[in-house]
């Protein structure tokens, strides 16, 4: 790929974007790094492992991968010999712990077994447990080494302490002397150049023997090393050096630990690195409201609401643009600041974001791979290389006509401006026929209208145009496939200002035939821009439909809920009284039984007399919470003497209905609640006399099997979110009698897909689901028929 093209795109500054979400400066650099792949093979690997990392961070509170340093340099002086600093082990100690880390991170995420990339990419993760310890043991996180290093070094910094503290003890002896006190300025020990010294008044040096290391700045204090220390100084330079060559040797072994695992060390950086930077795409992604672009075999762009990555997601018109299937060559027109460069732009950069593997910010794409992305955008003229603003576009262009590879996609903006406007659209429309016949896909932005009419006489050619309101003479940012544009200067320049009289001067000088075209122009946009808010008022009510309805399925769902509750209750009621009277049976007979004995006549008839009251007590408890719930048993009822309106019971679903009206001779229609379905004549009967009593309340929704849509559209929605609205919409279909219906969960990463397939894999409703077949849809949809 051109690097001119790359930058004038802005493809670097989304790199930049993106390489902010890496934790390590490996990652940043190796994002900073990265360019368009030219291969499909190599781009679709890319896209997937992206979408591993994403699917990854679905189901994990944060990436597997945390901050580690780069360790080559150090891997390469060890791997020469040389011994590392305790700085340098610590870094490789910090590299180890983060490999450590992310392999237990990727094996405890719930879903590893269907991420293979993510899979393979931690058990590769070598553990290196041996270099670890004797690393964390060795040095201290300070860097200095630690005593338990070794045996050697500890003993003899032990020897050094005991010294130590007896040179000081003799010290703290000679201050405290009262012969000497009076040389002594100041009773205290401190060091100078590494040696115990007490500080003397300089007039009494000659009184303490010993070695001067240093003096006040004022002359009147000397530090002298007593000489009872410097008799003690040599064993403890001995000490000393012992000390440093330990050191050095403890730092020859762990260095040549290091080299002995760097290829596993680099492999282990070499992971993180690739992991790193998957992660960094996915957070970016996720951020961004991006989505998994579809890759498809031949020179194709397709994007739906796709937006420039580099302006506020807030502020950005959604673009939609659709090129290479029916026609490879958009002929773009329109007003100034209409949004025609920035057009150009998100086409460009969007492609070269899916062919580095990155998510694109899009509700759905599809891209074939380029072996080349060339544009002519922005003014370029050179005072220094002599190029007016004509001259350095046509230079650009030349450049781009011998780049040409297949397929390629060229980007001309403004293409034949900055000359003579007949020469200039007769050039452009030269260039225009060259690309089209050596089949590059093209899109070019101009303000000549012959090229709108070379391109609705020129097959596979099409006009587009950036849509205008005649309203507020305001652009309106959305590009509209199939209309030429008018660059609207007259209205522009009227509503900025310029005089009446020079708009109507200006009218009489432009062609009849050509203000005819214009306002034809100005029709066609007036009434698609009435049809699209149109088009999204509908698309707004029916989502308020569809939300209410979704609220009494849920209400009818809860009521039956309620009514099972209430059924389950009476059985656990009834269970306990007849336990209950079982034990109060079995209490009579035992007293019965004891009757038998030796019990008077009077006391035997009380006794007799008090077992059928409690008989006749417990008959009353069961009868009167014995109330089995059934299906009415309700008498025949005349069909064809019902009227529409008319309240009937329906058997199969233990309630109350409305008759609507008769399908055949042996099926009717009735309303249950908000929801119309078909029954037997057998399964209705008279309304029962609660109904009858109080009639409930009927909304005259005219809801026919038809208004409850064959499909339901989940796009935008979280997985818990979708699960749910799929199960409400299942039991209306059900309901409604629909055998197939259809679940719009769009491409994206495959996370909404996912959800949804596990949810039909347990449902009972479900007899068999599938992904959509070409012109269903594809992989966006996927088709349920219900049992």
């Amino acid at each position: 790929m051109n690097k001119k093209t790359l930058e004038k795109l802005g493809y670097y500054s989304v790199l930049s974007i993106v390489s902010r979400y890496a934790s390590s400066h490996n990652g940043k650099e190796y994002i900073l790094g990265l360019n368009p792949s030219t291969n499909i093979r190599v781009v679709r690997k890319m896209l997937e492992q992206s979408q591993e990392a994403f699917l990854f961070l679905s189901y994990s509170s944060s990436a597997p991968v945390g901050s580690f340093p780069s360790v080559k340099e150090h891997l390469e002086r060890a791997t020469r010999g040389a011994s590392l600093s305790p700085h340098a082990l610590l870094e490789v100690l910090s590299l180890i712990n983060a490999s450590q880390a992310s392999k237990s991170d990727i094996k405890g995420c719930k879903i590893i077994d269907t991420l293979p990339y993510m899979r393979q990419s931690g058990e590769d993760i070598n553990l290196l447990p041996s270099i670890q310890s004797d690393i964390r043991r060795s040095v201290d996180p300070e860097g200095e080494i630690n005593d338990n290093a070794s045996s050697d070094l500890k003993y003899i910094r032990r020897r050094l302490f005991t010294l130590n503290q007896q040179i000081r003890a003799d010290l703290e002896k000679t201050i405290r002397s009262q012969s000497l006190q009076k040389y002594i300025q100041e009773p205290i020990v401190t060091t100078r150049s590494g040696r115990f010294v007490i500080p003397v008044k300089s007039e009494f040096r000659s009184m303490i023997p010993g070695i001067i290391h240093d003096q006040s700045s004022t002359g009147m204090t000397v530090y002298i090393e007593p000489q009872s220390v410097v008799n003690a100084g040599p064993a403890i330079r001995s000490l000393e050096v012992e000390e440093k060559k330990e050191i050095e040797r403890i730092l020859k072994v762990l260095s040549a630990q290091v080299a002995a695992e760097a290829l596993s060390l680099s492999e282990n950086e070499a992971i993180l690195t690739r992991l790193d930077v998957l992660f960094a795409k996915a957070k970016y992604a996720r951020d961004n409201d991006c989505t998994l672009p579809e890759l498809r075999d031949k020179a194709v762009v397709s994007i739906k609401a796709g937006k420039h990555p580099l302006i506020d997601k807030r502020v950005c018109i959604p673009l939609d643009v659709s090129i290479g299937e029916e026609y490879r060559t958009l002929i773009v027109t329109g007003p100034n600041t209409g949004g025609k460069t920035v057009s150009l732009k998100t086409v460009g950069l969007l492609v070269l974001m899916c062919q580095t593997g990155i998510f694109v910010p899009a509700a759905e794409a599809s891209f074939g791979v380029f072996k080349q992305v060339l544009c002519d955008i922005g003014d370029e003229q050179s005072i220094e290389q002599s190029l007016s603003t004509f001259s350095a576009h046509i230079s650009n262009i030349i450049s781009i006509l011998n780049s040409l590879e297949d397929p390629s996609l060229v980007l001309f903006d403004e293409l034949g401006a900055g000359t003579d406007p007949v020469e200039g659209a007769a050039l452009a429309r030269a260039i225009i026929m060259t690309l089209h016949t050596h089949n590059a896909v093209t899109i070019a932005t101009t303000h000549y209208s012959e090229l709108k009419v070379f391109a609705f006489e020129t097959e596979g050619i099409e006009n587009a145009s950036m849509e205008f309101n005649a309203e507020t003479l305001m652009p309106t940012y959305r590009l509209i496939t199939g209309i030429p544009g008018k660059s609207n200067a007259l209205e522009i320049s009227k509503r900025l200002g310029l005089s009446e009289d020079i708009i109507k001067l200006a009218q009489t000088n432009i062609n009849s035939d050509e203000l005819k075209v214009n306002k034809m122009i100005a029709d066609i946009e007036y009434n698609n821009h009435i049809a699209r808010v149109d088009r999204e008022k509908a698309e707004a009510l029916l989502k308020e439909a569809q939300m209410k309805s979704d609220h009494w399925d849920n209400q009818l769902k809860q009521i039956s809920q309620k009514r099972e509750a209430e059924i389950e209750k009476g059985k656990k009621e009834a269970e306990r009284i007849i336990a209950q009277a079982q034990e109060e049976v079995k209490s009579i007979i035992k007293e019965i039984r004891f009757l038998s004995g030796e019990v008077s006549g009077k006391e035997k008839n009380a006794t007799l007399d008090n077992a059928k009251n409690r008989l006749s007590t417990m008959s009353k408890d069961i009868r009167k919470n014995d109330k089995p719930v059934q299906k009415p048993v309700s008498p025949e009822i005349d069909i064809a003497s019902l009227r529409p309106g008319a309240d009937v019971f329906v058997k199969s679903i233990n309630q109350n209905a409305v008759f609507l009206q008769i399908i055949s001779p042996n099926e009717v229609q009735i309303q249950a609640g908000i929801l119309k379905m078909k029954v037997s004549k057998n399964d209705i009967a008279p309304p029962t006399g609660e109904a009858i009593k109080k009639k409930p309340e009927r909304r005259r929704l005219e809801i026919r099997q038809s208004d409850i849509s064959i499909s339901k559209d989940l796009r935008g929605m979280l997985a818990d979110e979708a699960v749910d609205q799929t199960d409400r919409y299942i039991d209306s279909a059900v309901l409604a009698g629909i055998n197939e219906v259809t679940l719009i969960h769009g491409k994206g990463t495959g996370a909404l897909r996912s959800a949804i397939h596990v949810f039909l894999n347990g449902d009972p409703r479900v007899e068999s689901y599938r992904l959509g077949k070409q012109g269903e849809g594809d992989a966006g949809v996927t088709v349920v028929k219900l049992k």
